[in-house]
Parts: structure tokens; C-alpha cells; sequence
């Protein structure tokens, strides 16, 4: 989107795209993946996979032998989990569930959705589709429902690029997409923000401004 722009405004800059990834949108799989390596070089964005770069100094990244000077230099936060005083935290104090959403060690009554937990990808569908399990589970719990099945997310997601947009859908597994698709047209409805069997369809009743797209549970 940034290229497009700058094209439109008739200036030109030379962008560049860094990220320790092994290729971009590696959770929504190889089809996605190979798609936007298309975007990226019919924009002319440089593209730099695999590596952790380092900013040794203002305007400057770095990476092995790899020097880019730069006017601008856009980066994105690091993620960590809140650390829950009372619950087990995992690897850099996200809370450990297992593949039905209970937290790991904790008695077996105590369950976690969205992006604390320590699921790989964050991501509003997939914390929705998460809050569905916990929510069968706790029903269970209460003996009124069965117990649910482990869960198998699905990841959807549309792609801006400043012309047409693409939509993208994966089965992700250990933090990988499998089965991946790419359409040019929305596969889901169209006012659905949020893919869940019972969260997802009550979130489009909802007015509109006072619901955040995309939002972890």
C-alpha cells in the first residue's frame, strides 16, 4: 500500500522489507506466501527473509554483512504475554494451553482464549475460535454439553495491497498454514470480522463502531 502511494504521488522511494520469517505470512501458508512474494516485487520492495536485524544507529539496519541506510525505518513491538499473577506462564509469560484451551497445570477447570495465551499465531479469528472450545469446555465441566473436540483453527484474512485485495485462509497448525488458499473474492461474509461457529455470526448483530476488527479475546 505504501509503494502504491508513493506511485500515485508521482515520487519515488525504495523500500525495503525485513523479517526473521522464511517467507511472508508464513501462518496462512505456502499459496499465501507465494502470492505476496508476487505483490512484493511487482511493487519493486526489496525483500530480505530469515534474518533478525539490529539498528546500531539512527537510519542504519543491519544484518549479517548487510547494510541498509534508511530515511524512515518502521518496526514492529515485540510481543510478550501478560504474566497472570495465580497462573502457570510459559515461554516469555504467555499462558499455556493445551488443544481444548485448558491452562496447562491448573487443575483441569481453568481455561484461556486469545492472544495471553501461548498459541503461536495472534490473531482475532483464531481467539474467537479459541473462546468457542473454552466456552464447550466449561459447559462441559457444568455437564451440560459434551466435551468439546480438540481445536483445529482455521485463519482467514484480507490482504491490502492498494489495488486489489486478496483473501487468504489456512488450517494452522503448530503455528504453520497448511492447506492454504488465496481468493479475489471474500470467501465469508462479507460484514463477518471474526470466523467462529458461535462468536463470529453474533459479532456482525453488533453496532459496527463499538466493535474492534480483528481483536483478541
Amino acid at each position: 500500500m505504501t509503494a502504491d502511494h508513493v506511485r500515485l504521488m508521482d515520487r519515488h522511494a525504495q523500500i525495503t522489507f525485513i523479517t526473521p520469517e522464511p517467507r511472508p505470512l508464513k501462518a496462512f501458508g505456502q499459496a499465501a506466501g507465494e502470492a505476496t512474494l508476487r505483490l512484493l516485487a511487482q511493487a519493486g520492495i526489496t525483500l530480505h527473509t530469515g534474518v533478525i536485524p539490529q539498528v546500531p544507529a539512527p537510519q542504519l539496519v543491519t544484518f549479517g554483512d548487510t547494510r541498509v541506510e534508511a530515511d524512515r525505518i518502521v518496526t514492529l513491538p515485540k510481543v510478550g504475554g501478560p504474566g497472570v499473577h495465580g497462573i502457570p506462564a510459559g515461554t516469555a509469560w504467555f499462558v499455556p494451553i493445551d488443544e481444548r484451551c485448558l491452562v496447562r497445570h491448573a487443575g483441569g477447570r481453568v481455561f484461556a482464549a486469545g492472544g495471553a495465551t501461548d498459541f503461536p499465531v495472534k490473531h482475532g479469528g483464531i481467539g474467537a475460535q479459541q473462546a468457542d472450545t473454552a466456552a464447550a469446555g466449561i459447559a462441559h465441566l457444568l455437564g451440560v454439553g459434551e466435551r468439546p473436540e480438540p481445536l483445529r483453527p482455521v485463519i482467514h484474512g484480507t490482504l491490502l495491497t492498494g489495488d486489489q485485495p486478496l483473501y487468504l485462509d489456512a488450517r494452522v497448525i503448530d503455528g504453520l498454514g497448511w492447506h492454504s488458499h488465496v481468493h479475489e473474492q471474500p470467501p465469508w461474509p462479507a460484514r463477518q470480522k471474526i470466523v467462529a461457529d458461535e462468536l463470529g455470526p453474533y459479532l456482525t448483530t453488533l453496532d459496527p463502531v463499538n466493535v474492534s476488527p480483528g481483536g483478541s479475546l
